[in-house]
């Protein structure tokens, strides 16, 4: 309970607010929207091609997530479905050790431009403390990408009080898990431009 209330701290620092989706019905509303959205995006053709395009590349592409790095088909948590990508070659242990997987919301007053620029610094600021704490975490963005689910999630999850902008799932990683490959990085004025 502290660590959450530790992030959701950091959250609030940077103008949003991380809700923890503790309530059991709550919580599969948010995965059933997660579970939703991933089968919407897997039959759109452009996302798809999308996703290709930066990820799943080469081992000599210079830009995106190498194969090396994304797990090999569809993965599932517990009861949260991942975002499913094309040519991975990561192998996930059926066997790994269980992480205590929690599911919270960072959200927003409004869904303005201001409000998902403080969104995108709380998100930056609690993985960073939830990394400090040796916690493992990913967004997961997908349900908020499909306006049906991003809805759901608004209404059904949040009852309409704030503007859902990113899902963390936080957890701890397995102690036997290997490095990953290093990911290719772009020299800094490839991504940044100074006026």
């Amino acid at each position: 309970m502290g660590v959450l209330r530790n992030l959701g701290d950091r959250a609030c620092e940077q103008g949003a607010i991380m809700i923890p989706v503790r309530d059991p019905q709550l919580r599969i509303e948010l995965t059933r929207a997660i579970a939703e959205a991933a089968l919407r995006q897997d039959s759109d053709w452009e996302y798809s091609r999308e996703l290709a395009s930066w990820s799943g590349r080469g081992a000599t592409a210079v830009r995106g997530v190498p194969p090396a790095d994304l797990p090999r088909g569809r993965q599932q948590y517990g009861d949260t479905v991942m975002r499913s990508f094309p040519d991975g070659w990561l192998s996930v242990e059926d066997g790994r050790e269980h992480d205590a997987g929690e599911l919270a919301v960072i959200a927003t007053s409004s869904d303005d431009r201001l409000s998902r620029l403080r969104a995108g610094e709380a998100m930056s600021a609690v993985l960073l403390a939830a990394t400090s704490l040796n916690l493992a975490s990913c967004p997961l963005s997908q349900p908020l990408e499909v306006d049906y689910t991003r809805r759901s999630i608004e209404e059904r999850v949040l009852e309409s009080a704030a503007s859902p902008q990113i899902i963390i799932r936080l957890g701890w990683a397995p102690i036997s898990s290997p490095d990953l490959a290093a990911t290719p990085r772009l020299k800094l004025d490839e991504v940044l431009s100074f006026r």
